[in-house]
């Protein structure tokens, strides 16, 4: 199906019905309190949740059209609207493949760090998601989601939630590059004898590309991919003493604004 029979068929009335009670078997992906994938037909899938925003939408979209889709594949996206009761749906592609509930597997790992080395070499102007908007990744903990004019304005953000004796940073010679911030094994899907599939753009962004490596001592879950994928980057993505400074002052700034419970 292209774009036009897709949207003629799937309108959002038909869209909200086929999520609303769909098959089990067509139930690709539900968590308690979280968003929902269902497949709606054989090349078309919906993710639909209250957290499923427009940013996710243009974030898939924008990146799609910078990567080299044969070093790392990302669904079309066909659509994006809201219902009336704020719940966010983006119909997409669906993509065959298997996904992992962990990564044990050495060329695995190889490959996505093959695949965030190519997205860092991409390029952006501004800080921030790729389509605009407030920037929503892990790095920047339980602060209300900031927008940036510029990488001052980033590392001001920073600086700001630094403690007096903490080294401040400096983006000044920093790239802003495509960064992905959620890589995790339920983000990917393997494809037979093709490049694997990035889900999940919601964090996405132009940052500096130390922001890739940080996500990962952040996100929770999978401490095992995610020591052996650090390890990896670290040995692949050769960062200067500079770009390892930057990251434990994200890091540093990180901690100081999260929201401890009692």
């Amino acid at each position: 199906m292209d774009l036009s029979e897709i949207n003629k068929v799937f309108t959002q009335d038909a869209v909200i019905k086929l999520c609303a009670n769909p098959p089990e078997d067509q139930i690709l992906s539900e968590l308690p309190y979280s968003n929902r994938v269902v497949r709606i037909a054989n090349s078309v899938v919906v993710k639909f949740g209250y957290y499923v925003k427009r940013n996710e939408a243009e974030n898939q979209k924008r990146a799609r059209e910078l990567v080299d889709l044969t070093i790392v594949y990302i669904p079309k996206v066909y659509g994006f609207f809201q219902d009336a009761d704020n719940v966010g749906y983006i119909v997409m592609e669906f993509v065959e493949g298997s996904l992992a509930s962990s990564m044990e597997d050495d060329a695995q790992i190889d490959w996505l760090v093959n695949v965030v080395h190519h997205i860092s070499t991409l390029p952006g102007t501004l800080p921030g998601p790729v389509g605009g908007g407030p920037a929503t990744a892990v790095v920047f903990g339980d602060s209300n989601a900031p927008e940036f004019e510029d990488i001052i304005d980033l590392t001001d953000w920073f600086n700001a939630r630094l403690i007096p004796d903490q080294k401040p940073l400096s983006c000044a010679n920093s790239d802003l590059v495509l960064c992905h911030l959620d890589i995790a094994p339920q983000n990917v899907i393997w494809r037979l004898n093709q490049a694997p599939c990035l889900i999940d753009w919601a964090s996405a962004g132009f940052y500096p590309r130390t922001f890739e490596r940080c996500s990962q001592e952040l996100l929770g879950g999978h401490l095992r991919f995610r020591t052996r994928f650090v390890a990896a980057l670290t040995e692949t993505m050769h960062y200067s003493t500079e770009e390892t400074e930057h990251m434990q002052t994200v890091l540093a700034a990180w901690s100081n604004c999260q929201r401890y419970s009692l």
